[in-house]
């Protein structure tokens, strides 16, 4: 036993499956049969930051990683990650990382 709850375990399992997804702060907090505003100080206290700010570090962390190990399209992985527009996808990598999609494949790919 992981010394989790069903709850526990469904909201973490919602969290997590959202990753990749473009789903929305109201649909997780439906999915966990939560209201938005428990949802949301839920999350916060098990994740120590709001949901939207910790799914977009996590699709960047994980478009950084797709970008390192394929060659798949700026706009395809921006889908894959969960993002609705490639655009956004663009200027939160950079104001991420500090650089685009693209210059960060070329550095990857100068490294090897």
């Amino acid at each position: 036993e992981d010394g989790m709850t069903d709850e526990e375990r469904r909201f973490e399992r919602v969290v997590l499956s959202a990753i990749m997804t473009n789903t929305t702060i109201s649909e997780l907090a439906a999915q966990c049969f939560l209201s938005v505003s428990t949802f949301k100080r839920r999350f916060v206290a098990r994740y120590g930051m709001p949901p939207h700010r910790w799914l977009l570090q996590q699709r960047l962390a994980l478009a950084r990683h797709i970008l390192s190990t394929t060659s798949i399209s700026t706009g395809d992985l921006a889908a894959a990650c969960g993002f609705s527009n490639v655009s956004h996808f663009i200027q939160s990598f950079k104001s991420h990382f500090g650089t685009t999609p693209q210059s960060e494949r070329r550095i990857i790919q100068l490294g090897q």
